[in-house]
């Protein structure tokens, strides 16, 4: 097995996990007591994600009593006892796998959101791929992440793919299917250029504007309360600010930053003009990339200067997500988490013609 080590100053990932915002970890603690009371100051917490990589990470003396208390309030984890080590795992089990189906696609994202039915735009990306892709397909919310860290991830024929565009990749060679087949080579071109301008550019804008500058607006679109969302945002904050540092665009003033966020939007808009969808009368591939994104800016950063403009000053892009939204997402409301949202775990959503 593949051992990876995470030194931490404090327990974040591990408290993300014992208060139920994620299971990214199977998580067994080595002590003498599964109940929290009498964690040794020293003590190691090991992770198992899904492809079968370790992970090791460390909490200290002082932050016992953090942990003690989110092991204890938690209703979301229950313990038992194997060989002596105490196996903290998820009161309710997700997997979809003994229920998978031939040719049918697992998508493993991060949960439905309240305004949108992602949380975040990449499994909103890959869910609407599937859809105008005619591709039968479940949606597992565990945040369950992949071998790489990160979501959506996917499950095919028994083959499991990271990364949204990979898992396009994927199921476009698999299925040997083309929404571009139309497609010049300029507009093939032209796509590609604008879907790593808004996900490796634009979204990190995003990132900083909300994250980083509006953390109390999570409250607003986050389908959590209480403990979860303070250490959820306590979290993203702090990971984030590294990401974007690493990234590039954290080293920017803010108004660099929204600079670039403000033109990069711009660009959208006027490459977009009157056309119906992106590339023309028809959705393509690059719609799903706009339109997982624009979502996202429109419902999902409330009072935030991205939500501002593009209401504002740029209609055009308001218009063309509520034209994705009809033609694509007819059950828009019902995959929402608001008072019309219908539970869809582990519901198979049959190919059909969008």
């Amino acid at each position: 097995m593949a051992e990876a080590s995470l030194e931490t100053g404090n327990p974040l990932i591990l408290a993300l996990v014992l208060s139920g915002v994620s299971n990214m970890y199977h998580v067994c603690i080595s002590g003498r007591s599964v109940d929290g009371s009498k964690l040794e100051a020293a003590r190691e917490v090991r992770g198992f994600v899904p492809e079968g990589k370790q992970t090791l990470i460390r909490a200290s003396e002082s932050e016992s009593a953090l942990v003690r208390y989110l092991w204890g309030a938690s209703n979301f984890f229950q313990s038992t006892k194997l060989s002596g080590i105490g196996i903290m795992e998820r009161g309710r089990k997700r997997s979809l796998s003994k229920t998978m189906l031939q040719d049918t696609v697992v998508i493993y994202g991060v949960g439905r959101g309240l305004h949108v039915p992602s949380a975040s735009p990449f499994p909103l990306k890959l869910e609407t791929f599937c859809r105008l892709a005619q591709i039968p397909y479940r949606v597992d919310h565990s945040a369950q992440m992949s071998s790489k860290g990160k979501t959506p991830w996917m499950m095919y024929n028994g083959r499991a793919v990271a990364d949204s565009q990979f898992c396009i990749e994927h199921l476009k060679a698999e299925r040997d299917l083309d929404l571009d087949l139309d497609l010049s080579p300029t507009l093939r071109a032209q796509a590609r250029a604008f879907r790593a301008l808004i996900e490796e550019n634009l979204y990190w804008t995003m990132c900083y504007e909300l994250f980083i500058l509006n953390p109390k607006r999570l409250d607003e679109v986050l389908p959590y309360r209480g403990p979860k969302m303070w250490l959820l945002k306590f979290f993203l904050s702090r990971v984030l600010r590294k990401e974007l540092w690493n990234q590039g665009i954290g080293r920017h003033s803010d108004e660099e930053i929204w600079d670039i966020g403000r033109r990069d939007l711009n660009a959208i808009s006027d490459f977009l003009a009157e056309k119906k969808f992106f590339l023309g009368d028809t959705p393509t591939e690059v719609d799903c990339t706009v339109f997982g994104m624009m979502t996202q800016v429109l419902f999902h950063m409330p009072g935030c200067r991205h939500q501002t403009h593009v209401r504002q000053n740029l209609p055009n892009i308001v218009a063309y997500v509520e034209r994705m939204k009809t033609r694509v997402w007819p059950d828009w409301e019902e995959r929402c988490k608001g008072s019309n949202y219908v539970d869809d775990s582990n519901m198979l959503f049959p190919a059909q013609k969008f």
